[in-house]
């Protein structure tokens, strides 16, 4: 942490005696910051007037940081280091006015954003690009202090990063397609990864997933999966075909993932799996949808 700026304090009764600080090099560094806050907030004392003023211009619960704290004084200490993002503005602000203007900058704390992400979502997550496909910079997140090399593998991949709740279950996907006569929806297709997860490898390396076409699902689950993937293709307004990818957790509960309006048509894709269970040859579909593309120009 670096030392912050800032006029000497008025006398030495404005500081806390070292005793209630911790033992060690923290010690100094704890009081040139609290020396430096009691200037910023003008007040003089430890008490609990002090405190409660400086989590006040924190803009953070006194009781929700207190009841963590056995005393006042390491609740003040803690809370000096961990609002320092503020404090410096404030520092900024004094310097802009009696010193000269810093350059409009953005302080992002890393650790303040990570907590909210997981007081939110808790764990474990799962972070994947918005726009993409093939597992490309999404995995799962299982500790707190995985999401920031997770979000940057996340954004090599596009600009908008998912973080969503990981839910355990039995994956599957319904492929829908329209060969004239409306949208169709072909038997779930479900897939088991080896202990890597569905990543890249998995997806396009043969033997290494197993998928059973249909899926193991219930017959009322499985009709729910089939209902949903049809009402994702309509209300998105999409044609010819897609793949609608669910999560069935363990009350048997389905959870649209995405939809994937270009999906892979390899010797490891669903979607020619599910064809060719529904009956359909997978050459003479593709020959029927280039046709209709055709006679619509597009």
């Amino acid at each position: 942490m670096r030392s912050l700026p800032g006029r000497q304090s008025r006398s030495s009764s404005d500081i806390p005696p070292a005793s209630v600080t911790r033992a060690g090099a923290h010690a100094d560094q704890r009081r040139r910051i609290l020396r430096a806050i009691a200037e910023l907030t003008g007040v003089r004392g430890y008490g609990d007037v002090t405190v409660e003023l400086i989590v006040k211009r924190a803009h953070v619960s006194f009781k929700t940081l207190y009841k963590h704290y056995a005393g006042k004084e390491e609740c003040l200490l803690d809370l000096c280091e961990s609002a320092f993002d503020g404090t410096e503005r404030t520092i900024r602000e004094r310097l802009a006015a009696e010193a000269a203007p810093w350059p409009d900058q953005v302080a992002l704390v890393l650790r303040t954003l990570i907590d909210l992400i997981v007081a939110r979502l808790g764990l474990p997550l799962y972070v994947k690009p918005s726009r993409g496909g093939s597992a490309l910079g999404a995995g799962p997140v299982h500790e707190a202090a995985e999401l920031p090399a997770a979000l940057l593998s996340c954004f090599a991949y596009g600009d908008i990063a998912l973080i969503e709740r990981f839910i355990a279950g039995t994956e599957v996907t319904v492929g829908v397609i329209d060969l004239g006569a409306g949208p169709q929806a072909l038997p779930a297709v479900e897939i088991v990864p080896g202990d890597g997860g569905y990543d890249y490898t998995a997806r396009y390396t043969a033997g290494k997933t197993e998928f059973y076409v249909p899926a193991r699902l219930p017959g009322e689950v499985a009709a729910q999966v089939a209902r949903i993937a049809g009402a994702v293709h309509s209300v998105l307004g999409l044609r010819d075909l897609s793949r609608t990818d669910l999560i069935v957790d363990e009350t048997g509960t389905p959870y649209f993932l995405e939809v994937n309006v270009s999906p892979g048509m390899t010797e490891t894709s669903t979607l020619p799996m599910a064809l060719e269970a529904s009956g359909h040859s997978f050459g003479s579909t593709c020959v029927r949808l280039l046709q209709l593309a055709a006679a619509r120009g597009a």
